[in-house]
């Protein structure tokens, strides 16, 4: 038998060495892989779909897609598989990213689960996390300033026990020069930028000054309803190093936001690796999460754009 020189070709062999009713992504790939030196992330079956919209005419074609990470073998381009394209593809970009999901083995599981950062007893340490964590190494350098934050104000971490407003975190900080809000940090001089950055503790405390100038206290007051968050997102865009937002973002996911999605740059790769493309811009990140998370939910009814987020940012950091 010749030597498939093709994911095409190894795709067909494979297919038709092991003829089933339906294959799952990983069968498909571990089938191309057994047969040709390519990268994983390389094979990509939804690319070999009648029903999936991408370049390429029919010829090429081998699968029908009937769901995330599942496949039929067709040899032709019947109607029932055109019918259904619209229901399965999404966006190609969506589409794209879920297979990417399957190819690289992303444990989707650990999003129903979330880590305990996303159960903060008390909003202004939700805050403390969003800020700090960006640019940081999470669990080494981000953790240890919330902690030690949670503990200069007398908190413990978590819900269930006693909470703070921000309004109250605030008034204590008020009382201290700027070493001594460094201090309150665990004595962390982090900066906002290395160029034109400020002090990540200072960012926190005029963060809350913004909060509370928008009578935003507590967890309640975080609703996606609530007028106030426009104004003070637009504000908070103007705090030194947070013109991204992506800080605001993951705040407000911290706050409760299943919606939310924070392009960071563990995500940015993610996506743009899965993409096959040099960049992405941060709303584009969004809106892709966004809608990959809606057709993972055929498989995962749980799943949403925040656990989307999460179980990528796993991933990314193992």
């Amino acid at each position: 038998m010749t030597k498939p020189t093709t994911i095409r070709d190894a795709l067909e062999a494979f297919c038709t060495a092991s003829p089933q009713a339906e294959y799952s992504s990983q069968e498909l790939i571990n089938g191309v892989l057994e047969r040709l030196d390519v990268q994983r992330d390389s094979v990509m079956p939804y690319d070999y779909c009648y029903n999936h919209e991408n370049k390429g005419s029919s010829e090429h074609k081998l699968f029908e897609r009937l769901g995330r990470g599942r496949f039929r073998r067709v040899h032709a381009d019947p109607p029932a598989v055109a019918a259904n394209a619209a229901r399965l593809n999404g966006s190609p970009d969506a589409v794209r990213l879920t297979e990417a999901l399957d190819a690289r083995e992303v444990n989707l599981a650990v999003g129903e689960h979330l880590g305990p950062e996303y159960s903060y007893g008390s909003l202004p340490l939700a805050l403390t996390d969003a800020i700090f964590s960006l640019a940081l190494r999470y669990d080494a350098q981000c953790v240890p300033v919330v902690r030690a934050f949670a503990q200069w104000l007398g908190l413990p971490l978590e819900r269930g026990g006693a909470s703070m407003t921000c309004t109250e975190a605030l008034a204590r900080l008020e009382t201290l020069d700027g070493d001594g809000v460094v201090e309150a940090f665990g004595g962390k001089r982090y900066r906002t930028s290395t160029q034109s950055g400020i002090l990540k503790a200072e960012a926190v405390r005029l963060a809350l000054r913004l909060l509370v100038q928008h009578g935003i206290n507590d967890f309640a007051d975080m609703r996606y309803d609530n007028p106030a968050l426009p104004l003070v997102e637009r504000a908070f865009a103007r705090l030194p190093g947070q013109s991204r937002l992506t800080a605001w973002k993951y705040f407000v996911m911290l706050a409760g936001d299943e919606q939310g999605v924070k392009p960071d740059r563990h995500l940015l790769r993610f996506v743009t690796t899965a993409l096959g493309r040099a960049s992405i811009t941060d709303d584009a990140c969004v809106r892709i999460i966004q809608e990959s998370a809606q057709l993972l939910q055929e498989d995962h009814p749980w799943m949403t754009p925040l656990r989307l987020d999460y179980s990528i940012w796993v991933f990314e950091r193992t």
